[in-house]
């Protein structure tokens, strides 16, 4: 039988060092009907000049963010008769049978939609979960959190196929009938809580949420170390509260309480390794909590990398 044609998506924001070392890894996978395209989020000249050594490289022309750069590959993808589209970040790095595991068990189960895998911290042979797929806790206003985050385990150990409410945009499998019925990737967060709001479309139309932690995958800039880009605290606490606005009852207030431990954290790591970073700190959390209450989505003009 011939095997699904999968089409993987690399998308490139001026990470082309990881971008190429996770095309080596894809040139050593272990599957035969592959395809990989590398999306390039407006990095320049020079990042496309060496991905085009190694791969199709298509610009999309801005930095469209994770949903609107992921995206114009799908378009093309599915185009090109794609079975599968097999969603990676540069800073990943599967092994060679990941994708031939992955393909296999959503032949088995056909139900489901949306495949992820084991996360863990650095390499794929550290023992340290990042994520086992994740969970939102609707009743704290649609809070999303890891599974197993920080636990240690075996190479097999508890592996299996296991549903999730959404799976880590990192690493996903996709069945080219779910853009079908549930869309494309939203594109209005920018980056964030895209992958979480895609799986409960996906789960709405009918289709399973899984990961198999049978796949392994190394998530090489996974680890909670030095400071919070810029990016990152702007753009994750203005959308964990919009996902939670959009999608339940809570009150902004309430919201906003929920996610005070996760900015006092912060907060207390800056002052511990670079105080003089705190009233840019404190203004990016400003600009997020507003932004966030007038329902502001799409880009933030003025937050850097």
């Amino acid at each position: 039988m011939t095997n699904p044609r999968v089409w993987a998506l690399v998308l490139n924001h001026r990470e082309a060092d990881a971008a190429l070392r996770l095309l080596g890894s894809l040139r050593k996978m272990r599957y035969s009907a592959l395809d990989v395209l590398v999306l390039d989020n407006d990095s320049g000249a020079g990042d496309v000049t060496r991905l085009e050594q190694v791969a199709e490289v298509v610009g999309t022309g801005a930095n469209l963010g994770y949903g609107g750069g992921n995206n114009v590959g799908i378009r093309m993808a599915l185009e090109r008769g794609a079975d599968f589209v097999w969603i990676l970040n540069p800073d990943v790095d599967p092994p060679r049978r990941s994708l031939r595991r992955l393909v296999k068990t959503m032949e088995e189960e056909p139900g489901i939609g949306v495949l992820g895998v084991r996360l863990l911290e650095g390499r794929a042979d550290i023992s340290t979960v990042q994520s086992e797929g994740g969970r939102i806790v609707w009743e704290a206003g649609g809070r999303s959190e890891l599974i197993d985050r920080g636990r240690r385990v075996s190479r097999r150990d508890g592996a299996g196929v296991r549903d999730v409410d959404f799976v880590p945009g990192s690493a996903m499998l996709i069945k080219s009938a779910v853009f079908e019925k549930a869309g494309l990737l939203p594109e209005d967060y920018f980056m964030y809580f895209e992958e979480t709001e895609f799986c409960i479309r996906v789960a709405e139309a009918g289709f399973r949420i899984a990961v198999d932690t049978r796949v392994q995958i190394g998530h090489l800039s996974g680890r909670s170390v030095g400071l919070p880009s810029e990016v990152y605290l702007y753009y994750f606490i203005r959308n964990r509260l919009l996902f939670g606005l959009r999608h339940t009852e809570v009150t902004f207030d309430a919201l906003a309480e929920d996610v005070a431990p996760f900015i006092d954290s912060w907060r207390r790591r800056v002052r511990e390794v670079d105080e003089k970073w705190l009233p840019r700190f404190e203004q990016l959390v400003r600009w997020a909590l507003d932004d966030a209450r007038a329902e502001e989505f799409g880009v933030r003009e003025g937050v850097g990398r």
